[in-house]
């Protein structure tokens, strides 16, 4: 039901929406918002939150590779300037 609006309970008592996580404390216990807020991640949905978290960053790194394609290593442009890859992909 919460995924449906895009919110994760981070304790008994917070729901979050993750697009205003700024950052994850070093000691994985607390999120800082944008907004200077302070949340505590409880010990039971620590593990939940963190796969979220991945998650999130691993969909960011793949629209970033789409769409920045001359970024990637081993990366080159061809006789016709689109960008491939420097090494066969197959045999």
């Amino acid at each position: 039901m919460l995924g449906e609006f895009n919110f994760i309970r981070t304790h008994k008592s917070h729901l979050v929406n993750p697009k205003y996580i700024k950052q994850v404390t070093h000691n994985k216990h607390f999120l800082l918002l944008s907004d200077g807020s302070r949340i505590e991640i409880s010990r039971r949905n620590k593990e939940l939150v963190q796969q979220y978290l991945k998650l999130k960053w691993l969909t960011i790194l793949l629209a970033a590779q789409k769409a920045f394609p001359m970024f990637l290593p081993g990366r080159q442009k061809n006789r016709d300037g689109l960008w491939m890859s420097a090494k066969p992909c197959c045999g």
